[in-house]
């Protein structure tokens, strides 16, 4: 009787790795003792991928040295993002197609592309700090065609991101509507950065983020 056919490319090839404890050198007959043991492998390199990633414990708190063979991190990264692609396709369609054609080497653009990659990942912290530090940079930009304005009042100082915001409002550079999407990008990276993992972000408070920081972008008076 045929196996029912996977609705994604992702599911199949998953199901496919599924087969296997660790591919090309162990296939996997779908026993119960099997799939234990499937799990089993699969908590461990989770937790040595968790270590490699800041630290790795000394060698003599573990009791041996941690695995490090290339075919075992393949299968591991593999099957792992096998399992994230349909979050990752979900968060692609979320983000709401904007028309705009910015020079490509531009660095607000750089950070811009970045924050997107990283929404999709699933990497929310770093989607925020990206994302504000593109409209950040686009707001500089456009700044230093008003700073001769505040060169008294500055006394030499650079002026925050607070007060660049509202500069550009009030030299009608940054449309009113902007202003506030301006304010949210701030203080939400700001709140997200500053107060650790007990402010971590979910993937919607990213996007939202995300969408006004291009928002902001794109509403800047003179392109």
């Amino acid at each position: 009787m045929p196996s029912e056919q996977s609705s994604t490319l992702s599911a199949y090839l998953l199901n496919e790795a599924n087969k296997w404890q660790v591919y090309p050198s162990l296939t996997m007959r779908r026993t119960k003792i099997n799939l234990e043991s499937r799990e089993a492998l699969d908590a461990i390199l989770t937790e040595f991928v968790e270590w490699r990633r800041t630290f790795v414990p000394h060698p003599k708190y573990l009791g041996k040295e941690a695995p490090n063979e290339p075919i075992l991190w393949n299968d591991r990264y593999c099957r792992e993002v096998l399992q994230k692609v349909p979050e990752m396709v979900r968060r692609r369609r979320a983000i709401r197609q904007l028309p705009l054609a910015p020079p490509s080497d531009a660095p607000w653009w750089v950070c811009l592309r970045e924050s997107a990659t990283c929404l999709i990942y699933g990497f929310s912290l770093a989607a925020i700090a990206l994302a504000r530090s593109a409209m950040e940079l686009r707001l500089h930009e456009v700044y230093t065609r008003y700073q001769e304005s505040y060169k008294e009042v500055d006394k030499g100082q650079e002026p925050d991101l607070n007060t660049i915001i509202n500069r550009l409002c009030e030299q009608n550079a940054l449309a009113p509507e902007g202003r506030e999407q301006a304010h949210q990008v701030r203080l939400v990276a700001n709140k997200t950065l500053h107060n650790g993992p007990h402010e971590h972000p979910t993937a919607e408070k990213a996007l939202e983020v995300f969408d006004a920081a291009r928002l902001v972008i794109l509403r800047m008076a003179g392109g």
